[in-house]
């Protein structure tokens, strides 16, 4: 029972490893919807589509608001940029462990269509022609054999360590 504990634990951890680019273009779409709400906000000010609340003015005191907008978009535009690295990195990276599997096997495809191309199961089954059972096998068959190649077992530990480490801050 330890063993099968083991290979659930490194599986959920291979997942979590393989979905960061999913987790990534997540991020980038709230990033860019964000932008688009504040660059709204700065063309029409005073009307505010998230929170529909007016701001009065004092007399000879001039509004700072557009300019704290702008200063938002810019820091939104930065962290957009910098999501942009994540989600190229992030890709490259998994890219780097699904080469591992053989080059024409189903399991490799279904873990592309999965974890590069972001398809639902549902997509997935219908690219490659199959059931949802059949899918989900080979999906957990690609898994398992990457987790039995020295070098994904490197990688995880060094994920598993960045996790940890970013749940301590």
């Amino acid at each position: 029972m330890g063993a099968t504990l083991q290979i659930d634990e490194n599986r959920r951890l291979l997942k979590r490893y393989l979905s960061q680019y999913y987790r990534a273009t997540e991020k980038q779409g709230t990033l860019k919807r964000r932008l688009a709400d504040l660059q709204a906000e700065l063309r029409n000010p005073g009307i505010s589509a998230s929170t529909f609340t007016v701001q009065r003015r004092k007399k000879g005191r001039p509004s700072d608001g557009a300019a704290a907008l702008a200063l938002k978009i810019s820091e939104i535009e930065n962290r957009i940029r910098d999501q942009l690295w994540t989600e190229v990195q992030s890709v490259g990276d998994i890219m780097d462990i699904l080469d591992l599997l053989p080059p024409d096997s189903t399991e490799k495809e279904v873990l592309e269509l999965r974890h590069i191309d972001c398809k639902s199961w549902t997509q997935i089954q219908r690219i490659v022609h199959l059931t949802r059972s059949p899918c989900f096998e080979y999906y957990n068959k690609g898994l398992d054999q990457l987790l039995a190649i020295d070098r994904v077992k490197c990688t995880l530990e060094i994920f598993k360590a960045k996790l940890s480490e970013q749940q301590k801050k």
